[in-house]
């Protein structure tokens, strides 16, 4: 009983043992120790063997990985390497560096650039408030010497030209322009000029000229007279002649050439209104208006005939009367009367005309033309 006690004892004294150096064996894997009891805070690589275990992070002893452990017990990761660390720090240190240069040179590279800029800004508005100033000075000077030039009366118009007038003379012109007698050559209304010659039945078109230093050339381009037009005054006691243009504008008013109103006018006038033919009988009504177009249906009518005949028969007309538009009716030098009518299918028309004249010269004394496909004549009575 007692061996029996003895042996269990030293089984259990060895079990003891054996337990007891496998935990001193695991507090010092853990950097334990009397000190580690004590609760000093020497770090694991002040123990031997600890030096490895700080430069790899971890090894194993006697079997068992070694691992540093807090206070708590709990493992604390590896870290790393004091070498990899340097390293890493080093790097990072370098890059902010760079990094930190290369900001900078941004930085100043930008402020020159800002600089640069606004130097160039300012050299441009510097060189347009001078090119500006300049521009000022010549006008200043140019209107100076503009001024003295209208004040000083070395450019005043002393005289006006004509030229192209047959039907109207030079002084007739003249007063028409109605130029200011202190007109300068530098300031007058050209345009103004030329309305007021432009009023005057015969003036077509007129263009004023400027010939330095002091004359104004009037070059005036007439109208040709087309017909003489018979009106009745308004009081219905006399007969008025009115000359009328190839495009339908009223001319003037033909007086008597004993007349006083005659010592004013051109020869020409009187020379041209005995070359044309004369429209008669006209109604009462038409009232003529010197310069502005002929609004009369009857003399209109008689225009478009006289002015669509292309034969040898217009040289024979003398007359037209327009006493209306279907009833116009042609006199010519023969005494012969030619009931036209309207200005409808004139040269078909002219060459009934000229056949019927032929077929029975110096016996027919009226033909009627009116309706073109059905013409009729008469003889001498």
């Amino acid at each position: 009983m007692g061996k029996s006690g003895s042996g269990l004892s030293m089984g259990n004294r060895r079990e003891a043992r054996r337990q007891s150096s496998s935990t001193v064996r695991n507090v010092s894997s853990y950097g334990g120790g009397p000190s580690s009891r004590r609760g000093s805070s020497r770090p694991a690589s002040s123990y031997p063997g600890s030096s490895r275990s700080s430069r790899t992070g971890s090894s194993q002893r006697g079997g068992y990985v070694h691992q540093p452990v807090d206070r708590s017990g709990r493992n604390v990761p590896p870290a790393r390497s004091s070498r990899g660390a340097s390293r890493g720090t080093a790097r990072s240190a370098s890059s902010a560096g760079r990094n930190s240069v290369s900001g900078t040179q941004s930085v100043r590279l930008g402020d020159i650039g800002r600089q640069e800029r606004r130097q160039r800004a300012s050299a441009l508005s510097s060189s347009l408030f001078k090119k500006l100033l300049i521009v000022v000075a010549v006008l200043a000077i140019f209107a100076g010497a503009y001024a003295g030039l209208y004040y000083s009366g070395l450019f005043k118009v002393e005289s006006v030209t004509v030229a192209g007038a047959d039907h109207l003379t030079e002084e007739a012109v003249v007063d028409l322009a109605d130029v200011p007698k202190d007109a300068s050559m530098l300031t007058v209304d050209t345009n103004a000029i030329r309305q007021n010659v432009l009023t005057n039945g015969w003036v077509q078109d007129v263009q004023v000229n400027k010939v330095l230093p002091s004359t104004l050339q009037l070059q005036v381009t007439e109208r040709t007279i087309q017909a003489v037009v018979e009106v009745t005054s308004k009081d219905a006691e006399s007969t008025e002649l009115w000359g009328v243009s190839t495009d339908g504008v009223w001319l003037m008013k033909i007086p008597d050439k004993d007349s006083e109103e005659a010592a004013g006018l051109s020869e020409k006038v009187y020379e041209d209104a005995d070359a044309v033919l004369h429209v008669v009988d006209v109604p009462y009504g038409v009232v003529p208006e010197e310069g502005q177009p002929c609004t009369d249906d009857n003399v209109n009518n008689a225009l478009s005939i006289i002015g669509g005949m292309t034969t040898e028969l217009a040289d024979q007309v003398k007359e037209v009367s327009a006493d209306g538009a279907e009833t116009t009716t042609l006199i010519l030098d023969s005494g012969v009367e030619i009931a036209f009518g309207s200005a409808d299918d004139i040269r078909d028309k002219e060459r009934i005309c000229l056949e019927l004249l032929k077929e029975h010269e110096g016996t027919i004394a009226y033909i009627n033309v009116r309706v073109v496909n059905r013409p009729t004549w008469r003889a001498l009575g």
